[in-house]
């Protein structure tokens, strides 16, 4: 796993051992960079079940302001820790905590969210619901999520709207903006 581009194009990460966190590929990193393309410049992040941070350091990397990490797995959030030191990203803050805890009481607003929650167990649309019932998403935020190919579930809310979905083999990237 590595930083695909920006100031640390071709770092190398340090990935987990085991099955308890699942990163998000390099190739379908890069194709979630392609499709939000110059979105990233100068936004302020949110990465919710953050994993081994590479969304967040790949944000940085290509000229995000700013990223909150939020990770509850210590194991998780000490790789993240080892990934930020690497990456020498200075504007990156972890948060070691259950994010439902925390998107609450969470100050600014983001442009940008990331969401990779474990696999099929509703985490996505409980997340969603956190972060609509919060103002802590920008006037034009985007939210990307990741899931699996083989959840079903459609998500609709008032004032979120769909607007693409990719699939590469089990993972699945679904982009919302707010409506």
């Amino acid at each position: 796993m590595r930083i695909i581009a920006g100031t640390n194009r071709g770092r190398n990460l340090i990935s987990p051992i085991g099955l308890g966190t699942r990163p998000t590929a390099d190739r379908v990193r890069e194709a979630v960079f392609s499709s939000i393309g110059s979105r990233v410049f100068t936004a302020r992040i949110l990465d919710l079940f953050a994993g081994t941070g590479a969304m967040s350091l790949e944000a940085l990397s290509r000229g995000a302001l700013s990223a909150v990490l939020i990770e509850k797995d210590k194991a998780a959030a000490e790789i993240i820790k080892k990934n930020i030191a690497l990456c020498k990203a200075q504007d990156a803050r972890l948060i070691v905590a259950d994010c439902f805890s925390v998107i609450p009481s969470l100050k600014g607003q983001f442009d940008l969210v990331f969401i990779d929650p474990p696999y099929n167990r509703g985490l996505l649309y409980k997340a969603l619901v956190a972060l609509l019932n919060t103002d802590c998403l920008s006037e034009d935020a985007l939210i990307v999520a990741e899931t699996s190919s083989s959840e079903p579930e459609e998500i609709c809310f008032e004032h979120l709207f769909e607007i693409k979905r990719a699939k590469y083999g089990e993972a699945q990237i679904i982009y919302y903006c707010i409506k």
